[in-house]
């Protein structure tokens, strides 16, 4: 036998016995006397990624490579010692080109799909996961294009891909750790709740990899936070109870003690919890931000600001302390240092499961920079229906744009839009269809502002832009007040609402009044009262559907002569119809960005013929009204 053939087969048996460190010794002194074999050079490539030596590794792949560029299985190597040096675009290359040579290898195509994923390109990600699958259904696989599905805020699809895993699948664990993260950013707690209480429950029987990468402590937030979505407090509470026994020293403990007293509303509480969490990790992003919101809710705005400053300085991309930061300086109308924080909104987790996602995270479709040309545009409004009539102003600077915009908005929206707008080059859709593959751009409705919005003048006009239907109007012999005193939030309600009672007594109950109730759900005890109290009457119009016929409020809204509201959806359409309007305002977590001033008077910059009337009291509207009583003492029909 020639020697070097003696030399190669003995690096081969060394190679099977595991022996790396003399097999590369032999795979090297056989190269000397042949630097050109391919397959000798493919083979120690490989066995320097087995040794983890992987910058080694590329260089001799890459001259098997030189020397035979036909074999498909020497580029899948390449991209395999590429990868695991985190060379991603670079084993994205050789992973293509060991397709070209062999499209029927469902091993590249994963390979490939894991690059692509590493570069976060998901959808591209999708594709060749999916490739893989249609050649091999290899569970593995599945799970891979699933955690692509997430990544790329598919949901469903994600959810689809992990029922296939079945629970006899050494994946299953994997799989069903996923769907619970899924289940949670869909707001579904019931289906993620049982998943958390299995995995504490039978956490001890889990493998020590698992309890590394997986820590009990963790699975208890995630329950806790479960538990709170369900609006399940007691649950939430004795989950925090076992927490703390089994951690007692934990920071996570800390942070939920922290979450649990915010959430009750004892901030005072919540500011001391998290100051223990920031003792123990200074530069805790989520701890400061959420320690700067605690001061907001107490009225303390200057140490609100500091530590808002303080959260970001510690994470510059903080979604939430990016938002905080944009609506604080919004208020204070810096709008170009604005505008950039406020638009993580879209990053926010509440977006995750909105029915425009599709649109938010779809990366092949660009934002819209302002130019003027005939490309089209879709925006979307991905806020509640009282920010999208605000905001609607915004679309006042398209007109004598050539572009074609369609606008995607809330379904009770449309007709108003419609015949508000009714340039030909304006279209408006319910936001709830699948739309986004005729355009060229895309962009909320907040990015007119990004775009449009430097100083308050780019704000304060027109005053009126909405235009209600028109209705047969009855001739009034009195002054039409228009009542709302009622925000349904559940997070910021409390720091909005007012005793209809309280707000009907401010008013003077001038007899030259007559009040309508602006309204919606079922008020009746309420009304009732106040009518008793004050000896007066309240029409109720209860024919209208208040929450539904949005267009038919609007009417109801310009019949009126005078609005008096609290922060929700009647301030913004009295505005939007320059509808002389008092707003009673809170002075802290519900005062929202949009209720600037026009510069130091008391008149909305956005809807100039609003006036606010705010608190000095956090937790209180009351007084504002005996402001109110002062505004209202002389009119009359």
């Amino acid at each position: 036998m020639d020697k070097s053939n003696e030399i190669f087969e003995s690096a081969v048996e060394y190679h099977k016995k595991n022996d790396l460190t003399k097999a590369e010794k032999k795979y090297r002194e056989f190269l000397k006397a042949d630097p050109k074999n391919s397959q000798c050079l493919f083979i120690l490539g490989t066995l320097l990624i087995q040794k983890k030596q992987f910058k080694d590794a590329i260089i001799e792949l890459k001259k098997s490579t030189g020397e035979d560029s036909k074999n498909y299985h020497y580029f899948q190597n390449l991209g395999i010692a590429y990868f695991e040096d985190r060379q991603f675009n670079n084993a994205i290359d050789a992973y293509k080109e060991s397709i070209t040579l062999n499209n029927k290898n469902a091993d590249a195509y994963n390979n490939l799909g894991n690059s692509l994923f590493e570069t976060k390109k998901y959808d591209e990600a999708i594709q060749s996961y999916t490739l893989a699958i249609k050649l091999w259904p290899n569970k593995q696989f599945i799970f891979n294009r699933a955690r692509s599905y997430k990544a790329g805020n598919q949901y469903k699809n994600a959810l689809a891909d992990l029922h296939e895993i079945e629970k006899s699948s050494p994946l299953f664990r994997q799989a069903e750790d996923m769907m619970a993260s899924l289940y949670d950013t869909l707001n579904q707690p019931n289906l993620s709740i049982p998943i958390y209480e299995s995995r504490i429950k039978n956490y001890e029987a889990n493998d020590a990899v698992y309890r590394k990468k997986v820590k009990k402590e963790n699975l208890y937030l995630l329950l806790i936070g479960a538990f709170n979505k369900k609006d399940a407090k007691d649950k939430a509470k004795k989950t925090l109870a076992a927490l703390t026994k089994e951690f007692p020293e934990s920071i996570n403990v800390k942070r939920a003690i922290a979450h649990e007293a915010y959430n009750e509303r004892r901030y005072e509480d919540a500011i001391k919890s998290y100051k223990d969490v920031i003792k123990m990790k200074p530069n805790s992003a989520s701890a400061l931000q959420n320690l700067a919101i605690s001061y907001q809710n107490t009225g303390n705005f200057e140490l609100h600001e500091l530590y808002l400053k303080k959260a970001i300085d510690a994470d510059k991309m903080h979604t939430q302390a990016n938002i905080s930061m944009g609506i604080m300086l919004l208020k204070e109308k810096k709008f170009r240092e604005a505008w950039p924080h406020y638009e993580h909104r879209l990053l926010a987790s509440q977006f995750r499961s909105h029915k425009l996602a599709y649109i938010f995270y779809n990366s092949k479709l660009p934002k819209w920079d302002g130019r003027n040309d005939t490309s089209s545009v879709l925006f979307y409004g991905e806020q509640g229906i009282g920010d999208q009539i605000c905001l609607a102003k915004l679309i006042t600077k398209l007109k004598g744009y050539k572009n074609q915009f369609t606008f995607a908005v809330e379904n009770r929206l449309l007709p108003l839009f419609k015949r508000s707008f009714p340039e030909p080059n304006f279209n408006f859709v319910a936001h709830d269809i699948n739309i986004e593959a005729f355009f060229d751009f895309q962009a909320a409705i907040f990015r007119l502002g990004f775009l449009f919005v430097n100083e308050e003048k780019d704000i304060a006009s027109p005053d009126k832009y909405l235009l209600a239907k028109n209705i047969n109007a009855k001739k009034k012999s009195k002054t039409r007040i228009g009542i709302s005193w009622f925000s349904q939030n559940k997070t910021m309600g409390h720091l909005k609402n007012i005793e209809l009672t309280d707000l009907i007594s401010a008013t003077g109950t001038n007899k030259d009044f007559e009040y309508i109730n602006l309204q919606y759900g079922d008020h009746e005890e309420e009304i009732s009262t106040a009518e008793k109290n004050n000896n007066i009457q309240i029409e109720r119009y209860n024919e209208l559907d208040k929450f539904n016929d949005i267009d038919g409020l609007f009417s109801l809204v310009d019949s009126c002569d005078v609005i008096i509201t609290i922060s929700n959806v009647t301030a913004h359409i009295a505005g939007s119809l320059g509808k002389k309007t008092y707003l009673l305002l809170a002075k802290g977590r519900g005062w929202f960005w949009y209720w600037m001033r026009y510069k130091n008077s008391n008149t909305s910059l956005w809807y100039p013929s609003v006036e606010i009337i705010q608190s000095d009291n956090v937790s209180s509207l009351n007084p504002c009204l005996e402001v109110l009583k002062t505004k209202l003492k002389d009119t009359s029909s």
